[in-house]
């Protein structure tokens, strides 16, 4: 029979094997998120030097985490995106030291990857402390939205390109909602064919003002382009 001294040391080594197995696990789970994870997950210290980066950087940067730690937050960016970051780091520190705290911080920069090339990234940047209320260090997640930003540039430009075609065609040509004819926009055209200023038709409808000869070609015109968002040609 054993004792119960021999039963109270049987019973830490099981509770020591059991948390140790605990831990294991949990470590487990950790580095399966962290090895997965397309986001990037990185603390720095409070001069932004980092000290820790998930392996996910090697997918957005390139970089193995081990060649960017004891590196500056700063050293990856471009040189417009360097400076926005060090004036919202001044702001930052400046709130921290005025008020005691901060919330995320969320912006939008330029990195430059191992190769030279551009990825623009969103950045969640969050200051941390130690039990003292004591700022010790930043931590965020940075994820890749360069095809988002390469999207958004070329529909700024698809945009600003039509613009420019619709501003300036010798036609006349309007912009109106589709389900009550309220006219939006005029071109030049628009003024110097039918005599109208700006000011004399947005916010009033085409019937209203009476444009067209023959208000069937508008509704022929809607049934005909709404299927494929073109007409090739109006009747008569």
């Amino acid at each position: 029979m054993s004792s119960p001294e021999a039963n109270k040391k049987t019973g830490k080594r099981l509770l020591r094997k059991s948390v140790e197995e605990a831990l294991l696990a949990c470590e487990d789970k950790y580095r399966l998120i962290t090895e997965n994870i397309r986001d990037v997950i990185w603390q720095a210290s409070v001069d932004l030097t980092l000290t820790y980066v998930t392996s996910s950087v090697k997918r957005l940067l390139q970089y193995e985490p081990e060649e960017l730690v004891g590196k500056r937050l700063t050293d990856l960016l471009t040189l417009e995106s360097r400076e926005l970051v060090l004036e919202r780091y001044s702001v930052v520190m400046a709130q921290i030291e005025e008020y005691g705290g901060f919330d995320s911080e969320f912006s939008q920069v330029e990195q430059i990857r191992k190769d030279g090339a551009i990825v623009w990234t969103e950045v969640v940047t969050t200051p941390f402390f130690d039990a003292s209320g004591k700022l010790i260090g930043f931590q965020g997640v940075t994820r890749d939205v360069s095809e988002r930003k390469n999207a958004q540039d070329a529909l700024k430009e698809s945009e600003e390109r039509f613009f420019k075609a619709f501003m300036l065609s010798p036609d006349a040509a309007a912009i109106s909602r589709v389900d009550d004819g309220v006219i939006l926009q005029i071109n030049r055209g628009f003024t110097r064919t039918l005599e109208y200023e700006a000011d004399e038709v947005v916010g009033r409808s085409a019937s209203e003002l009476n444009i067209w000869e023959d208000p069937k070609q508008r509704e022929f015109i809607i049934r005909e382009m709404l299927p494929s968002g073109m007409v090739d040609s109006v009747p008569g």
